[in-house]
């Protein structure tokens, strides 16, 4: 009896050391100066936006949740970053991310570096767009172009990666 107990108390354990999600990370450490915990993920892709990938990370700051998008602009190709991102979930309810404003500097000349072909656009989520993100898959993402706007399907194998990467900066 205590035998047959054992091993399947040892099941269940392994069972769920098994089916927790491992997390990577960019930074995770507090900061400095302003003894906050920072955590940002990885750039995980969800879908391919004119023939590149559409990277997103997750990124806390003390209590503050964030999601930051970044593609690249060959070809001229540009997301409005001061328009909305929606994000499409299977029940077809929306969840609307306002962009964070950030001030550019325009003292810098664009070099043939990185970040002249690609952008990033940071979003701030509010507790509850982080909650509804964390309980349900993203099917599809919408986001605006300067002649109108992009609806874009997410593929049945990756629509939970905004959940997980979501689920890392808890």
């Amino acid at each position: 009896m205590i035998k047959n107990t054992f091993i399947i108390i040892l099941f269940f354990i392994s069972t769920f050391a098994f089916s927790q999600k491992k997390c990577k990370y960019e930074k995770n450490e507090i900061d400095a100066l302003t003894d906050l915990r920072i955590i940002r993920t990885i750039p995980v892709s969800i879908c391919r936006v004119n023939g590149q990938p559409f990277y997103f990370k997750a990124q806390t700051i003390g209590n503050r949740k964030y999601l930051k998008l970044k593609y690249f602009r060959y070809n001229n190709y540009k997301i409005k970053d001061n328009s909305e991102l929606i994000f499409t979930l299977p029940n077809y309810r929306t969840v609307t991310l306002k962009p964070r404003t950030v001030k550019k500097d325009t003292t810098k000349e664009e070099n043939s570096n990185f970040m002249s072909v690609s952008s990033m656009i940071i979003y701030r989520l509010t507790n509850e767009q982080y909650k509804t993100l964390v309980e349900n898959p993203v099917t599809n993402v919408k986001y605006f172009i300067d002649v109108g706007f992009i609806n874009k399907a997410i593929k049945e194998n990756k629509q939970n990666k905004i959940q997980d990467i979501l689920k890392c900066v808890e």
